[in-house]
Order: structure tokens, then C-alpha cells, then sequence
């Protein structure tokens, strides 16, 4: 998921350029892949959205949204 704040100063995409879908609580990335919720963090009022495993390794996007060993 993008970073918000501080984390606007990297060269990562922001929350505002992934595509909310609240009705069927999923986003869609900036490259179109749709990210659905992972995990949740109740204390924090949290929720981390990832990618299918493997969709992000191959996307020309990818230094942009993350820079894990992953690629999620």
C-alpha cells in the first residue's frame, strides 16, 4: 500500500493515484492490478492491501510502489 505523509517525500506512488473500490473493499494500483485486504491492525484501525503473489515482480511500475525482495 502507498505511504501517506512522510512518506510522500519518496518517489512512491500516493494514496490518491490507487483506485478505492469501498463496496467491494478492494483498490486497484496505478498499473491496474487489484489489491485485496490482507491483514488487519483492529487496535490501529488498519488494513494492508496486497497484490496477488507474484503479480507486482514483472510491472515496469514496481520501483514505484515498492522496493521489498517480494515485490508486494
Amino acid at each position: 500500500m502507498p505511504l501517506t505523509g512522510a512518506g510522500k517525500a519518496r518517489p512512491y506512488f500516493s494514496k490518491e493515484e490507487f483506485a478505492c473500490d469501498p463496496e467491494a473493499d478492494l483498490y486497484r494500483c496505478p498499473a491496474g492490478e487489484i489489491l485485496h485486504p490482507r491483514a488487519t491492525n483492529r487496535v490501529r484501525r488498519l488494513t494492508v492491501y496486497k497484490a496477488r503473489v507474484g503479480a507486482c515482480a514483472a510491472c515496469q511500475l514496481r520501483p514505484r510502489c515498492a522496493d521489498n525482495k517480494t515485490g508486494s
